[in-house]
């Protein structure tokens, strides 16, 4: 706190007295009471004013702090909304590497079905063609058989 017009004229009316006393006291001269008490007076005026800037010294640490504080304060609600902001993009990342995820595995599986019934063609047509060729050859087969068992018998009328 600060010093009024009123503090400093109080001391500037004390302190000629004030004077007076130190001197009459290094002199050696006995003090009355009145002197006693502007004297205490004096000391407690001094002790109040060093309270004062005691106060204006922790006042200004307080607002000192509370100015940190509001910074550190600050600083967090930024880290809040950059965590925030950091958040909000991992979502959004996560959310379309799933969407394209989603789209690769349908068209996987689009593709991996034309596929198997591409081979589900080929084994039938496959099928088809052994059935064919197993019918050809039994049928040439029995054909030769028979046609084998025909020349033997005639062999076998001409020559008995």
């Amino acid at each position: 706190m600060e010093k009024t017009n009123i503090e400093s004229a109080i001391m500037d009316m004390l302190t000629p007295k004030l004077e007076d006393i130190q001197n009459r006291f290094s002199k050696g001269e006995k003090l009355n009471l009145q002197d006693f008490n502007l004297l205490l007076l004096k000391t407690q005026y001094n002790h109040i004013n060093h309270l004062d800037m005691k106060l204006d010294e922790v006042s200004k640490s307080v607002v000192s702090l509370e100015n940190k504080f509001n910074g550190l304060e600050n600083k967090f609600n930024g880290l809040e909304n950059k965590f925030n902001l950091f958040k909000t993009e991992i979502t959004s990342k996560f959310e379309l590497l799933e969407t394209q995820v989603n789209a690769r595995l349908d068209t996987f599986e689009a593709k991996l079905t034309a596929f198997e019934k591409k081979i589900e063609s080929k084994v039938i047509e496959m099928e088809s063609k052994m059935k064919e060729t197993i019918i050809t050859n039994m049928k040439w087969t029995i054909g030769s058989i028979v046609t084998l068992v025909a020349v033997l018998k005639i062999f076998e009328m001409i020559f008995s």
